[in-house]
């Protein structure tokens, strides 16, 4: 079993436990399974993985949310709590230039030499014929449509 703190790359965290609930009238204990669900987005660091985790456990440790099938049955104590990583093999972004392997690749065009926010501008650019090397111009120009045009829209549904 690997540690969080041992990943290397992007993953996503998934919550689960299981407790116990104790029957007022006859005393049967059942288990009761709990999923909080999964990360929303990908965690790159140990900080962004513990800030989640801490959530997480607030939540389960709210005893007055815990969840029962009615009133006749009562929390009795916890069984287990499970925390999976699943590993991601999406890209990495924002971890500096591509190694060489692939920057040297017939084909590809490496855009990691900008500094700037149109890494994906810069690709589109590209992709309709601007030199990869002379795409901020029409980076920007796309930037710049996109954007007018996604305000205009956002201040129609208003």
């Amino acid at each position: 079993m690997l540690k969080v703190e041992t990943l290397e790359g992007a993953f996503y965290l998934r919550y689960s436990y299981t407790y116990h609930l104790r029957n007022i009238d006859n005393e049967k204990v059942m288990l009761y399974h709990k999923n909080l669900g999964g990360s929303q987005t990908l965690i790159t660091n140990l900080d962004a993985a513990r800030e989640w985790l801490q959530k997480k456990d607030e939540s389960r440790l709210n005893i007055d949310k815990i969840e029962r099938p009615n009133t006749k049955w009562s929390f009795a104590g916890w069984l287990q709590v499970e925390v999976k990583a699943v590993l991601s093999n999406q890209p990495m972004l924002g971890n500096g230039q591509l190694p060489d392997w692939l920057w040297n690749k017939k084909g590809m065009y490496a855009l990691d030499t900008f500094d700037d926010n149109l890494c994906l501008f810069c690709c589109i650019a590209v992709h309709q014929g601007a030199r990869s090397n002379r795409c901020t111009e029409q980076a920007k120009l796309l930037a710049g449509i996109y954007f007018k045009t996604r305000s205009l829209s956002k201040n129609h549904i208003e």
